[in-house]
């Protein structure tokens, strides 16, 4: 069967077939590529006057554009999402860690003389919420923390925000069957 020109297709090789070529984002001219501009114009990209440029599938899933149950609406050509994301505080819910603690210190868990935090007897207030940690010494029965328990999470660094993936190429027909509307 021949293809429809705009067609897009995956196929298992490193090459663009004849009447195919990349979907990398690239700018082709569109007095060689008329047909095709016919079909696609400018919806991803491109000047609309000499250039037109191809989809751009490199490290990218395809997805219906429209909207569907629940989904944020989509516009063909749209490119949306990222690879790495970096979360903020602002984007987590709000909750809270449980901090345990003893009344013994074992050899090699604290150094007294540079301890980073204090559990303390005696509650500062923040705001008027109680605290029973300080970095400062409130007084009453103290109980100095493993520097390691009160380490921050996290170190603002992106994450890997994808699905898993396969990588194939896609490539798209520039040469074949004008596709009829109806």
């Amino acid at each position: 069967m021949d293809p429809f020109i705009g067609q897009v297709d995956m196929l298992p090789y490193t090459f663009a077939p004849v009447s195919y070529t990349f979907c990398d984002g690239q700018f082709i001219e569109i007095s060689q590529n008329q047909a095709l501009f016919a079909v696609i114009g400018t919806t991803y990209g491109g000047n609309g006057q000499t250039n037109m440029q191809m989809p751009d599938l490199q490290g990218r899933s395809p997805t219906m554009f429209g909207t569907g149950p629940g989904l944020s609406p989509g516009d063909l050509g749209d490119r949306v999402g990222l690879p790495d994301v970096v979360l903020m505080e602002s984007q987590l819910p709000s909750h809270t860690h449980e901090l345990y603690a003893g009344k013994t210190i074992k050899d090699g868990l604290v150094d007294r003389s540079n301890g980073t935090g204090l559990l303390s007897a005696a509650r500062a207030t923040t705001g008027g919420v109680a605290r029973v940690y300080s970095s400062d010494d409130l007084g009453g029965s103290n109980i100095y923390l493993n520097p390691q328990a009160v380490l921050s999470n996290g170190q603002n660094q992106a994450h890997e925000n994808r699905q898993p993936y396969l990588a194939i190429q896609f490539c798209i027909c520039i040469d074949g069957i004008f596709p009829p509307r109806s």
